[in-house]
């Protein structure tokens, strides 16, 4: 699997929670989020979990996606860290969402948890969008929300709805979440262009300053959407948590 574009950027005041991972057969886009109440002991454990599981998944040797994922929470979990941290809140925990492609014997496997996203590119250009919509109505909630003590009353209440049937799902240090992940398999011969990013990066689309196209035929490349996007960030009145927001995104080819 090769890397053809890359783009990692975090906003430089907030706690830059964003990371892009590759290696041979694998690749990936994480974006964190912090706890919402204090945390007796880190004061950013979405960081040391974002990191944490991006290590694991960089030195971990298992091909198969699925065993993986698996693996890497399990590091994670044997750390004596992640062990007290997962005895703690849901809100005083940290937590991410992860969009994953993996290439093993001509299969491409793409996996995403959370608001991150997968848009491929099939060899007859083709474009199909592959996200989890569960957690959705939730940021919608959020976003409506008129003052930041309303916002945070709801953000609160999201994060008890983590994880669960009735809620919605991401990573975290619980071990139920991998297989909660939605998943899509096709041959590798079948796919152009496998763009995974965040959040943030999607915002591009979503406010209409990019098409799938212009990204995944290379019209344009990451860094010049990426600071399309700051540019109408700052002139428009957009109705988001954050005006900026984290960014990454991985353009891959099988």
């Amino acid at each position: 699997m090769k890397v053809k574009q890359a783009l990692l950027e975090n906003v430089t005041s907030g706690s830059s929670l964003d990371r892009i991972g590759h290696k041979e057969n694998m690749a990936w886009v994480i974006d964190g989020a912090d706890a919402l109440t204090v945390n007796p002991i880190l004061d950013s454990p979405a960081q040391w979990l974002v990191d944490s599981f991006n290590n694991a998944l960089t030195v971990n040797r298992e091909k198969n996606l699925e065993t993986s994922l698996e693996n890497a929470l399990n590091t994670i979990l044997s750390l004596s860290i992640g062990k007290k941290l997962a005895t703690l809140s849901k809100a005083q925990q940290g937590c991410f969402t992860l969009a994953i492609a993996s290439l093993n014997l001509n299969q491409l496997s793409l996996r995403v948890i959370g608001d991150a996203h997968i848009v491929l590119m099939k060899t007859d250009n083709r474009i199909f969008h592959l996200t989890d919509d569960r957690i959705s109505s939730f940021s919608e909630q959020t976003r409506m929300k008129k003052t930041s003590k309303e916002r945070y009353e709801q953000m609160l209440f999201n994060r008890s709805k983590m994880n669960t049937p009735s809620g919605y799902w991401v990573g975290s240090l619980s071990k139920d979440w991998p297989a909660q992940m939605k998943s899509f398999k096709l041959p590798a011969n079948q796919c152009k262009r496998i763009l995974l990013c965040s959040d943030g990066f999607y915002r591009a689309h979503t406010f209409g300053i990019t098409d799938w196209e212009d990204v995944l035929a290379e019209h344009k490349s990451l860094k010049a959407i990426f600071q399309d996007l700051r540019r109408f960030e700052i002139r428009k009145d957009i109705n988001e948590v954050k005006q900026h927001d984290d960014v990454s995104a991985l353009l891959l080819a099988p």
